[in-house]
């Protein structure tokens, strides 16, 4: 018997003892796709995020009227931001302070008298600390306003010189027309790319997760035919170490793509999830099932139990989802763990089918990452695999 065949013989024997097993579908289908549900409620709907910000204009100008109209009137019902006046900086701090509001903007004194210096006043922001996002929108508002006033002030200056105005009264009438303009401004809130779908990212995660225990299981299974005596009827078989070996591990990459593949089609079938190009999100998992296959290996080649095994899996399992963003939604990962989150294989895996997922990648865009993830699993489960050797030998 050549040693692929006996290879596929194992793994077959390996698959059908596993899928006999009611644990496996509940580990590696339903609970990934019943979690994935629920918290894709937790954070499906509409966004409890809303940003107010007051807008203080001391200066009392035709320009700085225009600037707190136009931000008390532009912004739409469908965006979740909204402008309220302050009659001075003392109450929008009194407001930053009981938290009804989260920044506010203050047009300063003076502030359409300076726009005809050379160092024109900016517009001030306050903000909660506590409230990052409300500051990182009243700034960008802030900016775009004073983008728009600088774009004024050029068209002056331009004006004046390529029309060789000398007269005071003309000079004086073009700035004052040009301080009547209206500044236009225009909040709006634009995705980054496609729909961003929560179970599209947590099924997936989810997935991962309990793969390590579900593959996991599965490579331990030489400590469990080890104890069992299974282990000595096999090595007393013509069948060479290496080909049992292989076996095993056909089986456990076997059971992961299985496992996957079945979570993303019921996503997409039963819920409308779209996980992006198909092409893509294949590449992805195949990827990241070597990679968490490889990596369960080598953490069973480390125990001499099964009882250890089970221990390192739920350790190493439970670190790599949370430093990988398993169980926080995308762009709400503190700096710290999104930069930690580049470390880990799921971590890369969830950001490329998110990309996938928002129409940001293409699938020969994820394709390194993919590869990334296939050279992390064949390394660690090399590792694994010359430990269980000798285990074998043993």
């Amino acid at each position: 018997m050549s040693s692929l065949r006996a290879a596929l013989i194992i793994a077959g024997n390996d698959l059908r003892r596993r899928f006999r097993d009611r644990s496996v579908v509940i580990q590696g289908v339903i609970a990934p796709i019943a979690l994935a549900v629920l918290i894709g409620l937790a954070f499906g709907g509409e966004p409890a995020f809303e940003a107010r910000i007051a807008v203080v204009d001391l200066d009392r100008s035709p320009v700085s009227e225009a600037i707190t109209r136009d931000l008390l009137d532009g912004v739409g019902d469908e965006v979740p931001i909204s402008f309220v006046s302050e009659p001075d900086a003392a109450s929008a701090r009194d407001r930053l302070d009981d938290e009804r509001v989260g920044a506010a903007i203050v047009v300063p004194s003076g502030f359409s008298a300076s726009l005809g210096s050379d160092r024109p006043l900016g517009l001030e922001v306050l903000v909660d600390p506590s409230r990052t996002i409300d500051g990182d929108i009243a700034g960008a508002v802030a900016a775009g306003v004073a983008a728009r006033l600088d774009a004024g002030r050029l068209a002056v200056a331009t004006t004046l010189e390529t029309a060789a105005v000398t007269a005071p009264d003309q000079i004086d009438r073009i700035v004052r027309d040009a301080a009547a303009v209206t500044i236009p401004v225009e909040v709006r809130e634009e995705p980054p790319g496609g729909e961003w779908s929560p179970i599209a990212y947590f099924a997936p995660s989810m997935a991962m997760l309990f793969l390590f225990f579900t593959v996991g299981a599965g490579a331990r299974s030489l400590l469990t035919e080890r104890r069992e005596g299974t282990l000595t009827r096999v090595r007393a078989s013509p069948l060479r170490p290496g080909a049992i070996l292989a076996g095993k591990a056909i089986g456990v990459v076997v059971l992961g793509m299985v496992s996957l593949l079945t979570v993303w089609a019921v996503t997409t079938v039963v819920f409308g999830a779209n996980w992006g190009d198909p092409s893509g999100v294949l590449a992805v998992i195949v990827g990241v099932v070597l990679a968490i296959a490889g990596i369960s290996t080598f953490v069973t080649g480390l125990a001499t139990t099964d009882a250890q095994a089970d221990a390192l899996t739920s350790v190493v399992a439970f670190t790599l989802a949370l430093l990988g963003g398993n169980f926080i939604s995308p762009g709400a990962l503190p700096d710290l763990l999104a930069t930690a989150s580049l470390a880990t294989p799921n971590g890369w895996a969830l950001r490329a089918l998110t990309d996938l997922e928002a129409g940001a990648a293409s699938a020969a865009e994820v394709v390194p990452v993919a590869v990334g993830l296939a050279v992390v699993g064949l390394l660690t489960g090399g590792v694994g695999m010359v430990s269980s050797a000798r285990r074998l030998a043993a």
